[in-house]
């Protein structure tokens, strides 16, 4: 819910403290945004691991040295002049009404009147809900995340200098799913005719005004989703290398020790970082769709149908625990089995509708370090494998932050 009441704003310029500065370049980061900077960073630490190698190495290993830092710095520059356009709404901006005319429509890419998108969105609610059943609530999800910052048509009711239509971005996310009829929208206006607009209680709501008028971040809201993502994706990570340490210091031998070192450091960074970012964290949004159909393959359903919907349910558990499971199984038998059942106790003690999502954790977990151990063997887990808790912490708490709720529905409705 917004916490943006026009009347408590006080006249330009307002305070917008740092607080919801730092908040709003969060906002602006996007997952595809995140897997971005995560290729960028890949990239530059290939770059340090060719030139690490020796001096005849240094042309080799500036180029994807210089491209990563590019890239990074390429797209926090972005992020950065996103978030400071905001905040200069948010501090000189006029309140005004606004009416949603038209936007922008996917499939011809003209412009679509508001009260059609509204009844075409209605349409679609209903032939996912036929077509994909259970799985329907998040195929719309992953559908509607894409309206965040979608291009819409605006009347500003402006009485002093007429009305006048802009383009701006807004938050449909909520509107479009939840079939809001009402057009009617708060808007800050940069008054300056450029078309910069901003529906702040739609866009963030977690924005609130202050007792002397300028701009707050709601109570509820500052705790902070992104330290609670970290805080919970590194008990997984910590726990799973202790295991794998423990087990290597009782004297488990890798049975990949001889190939690890014929691996070139460069090539073993590269395998490392790019099969855990695309095989251990990407595949938890690509199984999420199929994971959701699965009531619907049973329900209402009897005789070949039931049996067909059960054989598919068993195919889709199956490849999931398989794709997460062998890593666990594969590294617990290279360190002497005890990551396994720390993982086994976690998942079983977990709170229930939480289980599927701690095993999905601990499976991309293991298969970053089994990764490591096959590509540098046990004895360089420590220190360097320190590297591999520092870059799986991070890539969990991306996919904390972004895929829990999918899998968790309880926790999208907080």
């Amino acid at each position: 819910a917004s916490h943006f009441d026009p009347e408590g704003l006080a006249p330009p310029p307002r305070d917008v403290p740092l607080e919801v500065e730092r908040r709003l370049r969060l906002s602006a980061v996007t997952w595809p945004l995140g897997v971005a900077v995560g290729a960028g960073v890949i990239f530059a630490i290939i770059g340090v691991a060719i030139l690490a190698a020796g001096p005849a190495f240094n042309a080799l290993g500036l180029i994807p040295l210089v491209l990563g830092l590019g890239l990074v710095a390429l797209l926090l520059w972005a992020v950065h002049r996103r978030a400071a356009a905001t905040v200069a709404l948010l501090r000189d901006g006029r309140i005004v009404a606004g009416r949603i005319e038209s936007i922008r429509d996917r499939e011809s890419g003209g412009w679509l009147p508001y009260a059609r998108a509204i009844e075409k969105w209605s349409g679609f609610q209903k032939e996912t809900e036929h077509t994909f059943g259970g799985g329907a609530k998040a195929l719309r999800s992953m559908i509607a995340s894409q309206l965040r910052h979608w291009p819409c048509r605006v009347k500003l009711l402006d009485h002093a200098d007429g009305d006048r239509e802009i383009e701006t971005k807004l938050d449909l996310s909520d509107r479009l799913p939840n079939l809001v009829r009402d057009p009617d929208v708060v808007l800050l206006d940069d008054g300056g005719g450029a078309g910069e607009a901003l529906a702040v209680g739609e866009v963030y709501p977690w924005l609130a005004i202050s007792p002397n008028g300028g701009w707050t971040v709601a109570e509820q809201s500052a705790a902070g989703e992104l330290g609670r993502s970290f805080l919970r994706s590194f008990g997984p990570v910590a726990a799973t290398y202790a295991a794998a340490a423990v087990g290597m210091v009782w004297g488990v031998q890798n049975p990949f020790a001889g190939a690890a070192a014929q691996i070139p450091p460069a090539l073993g960074v590269f395998v490392v970082l790019l099969f855990t970012l695309t095989h251990a964290v990407v595949p938890v949004f690509f199984y999420r769709p199929f994971f959701a159909a699965l009531p619907h393959l049973t329900a209402h359903q009897a005789g070949a149908g039931k049996a067909f919907g059960h054989g598919v349910s068993a195919f889709i558990y199956f490849h999931m625990g398989f794709w997460y499971g062998m890593p666990m199984l594969a590294l617990a038998a290279m360190t002497g089995w005890i990551s396994l059942a720390v993982a086994a106790a976690h998942v079983a003690l977990a709170r229930r509708g939480t289980r599927h999502w701690v095993f999905l954790e601990y499976g991309s977990t293991s298969l970053a370090l089994l990764l490591f151990l096959v590509c540098f063997s046990g004895q360089h887990l420590f220190p360097w494998g320190i590297a591999v808790i520092v870059f799986q912490s991070l890539l969990l708490t991306v996919m904390d932050w972004k895929g829990r709720k999918l899998w968790i529905p309880t926790e999208a409705k907080e």
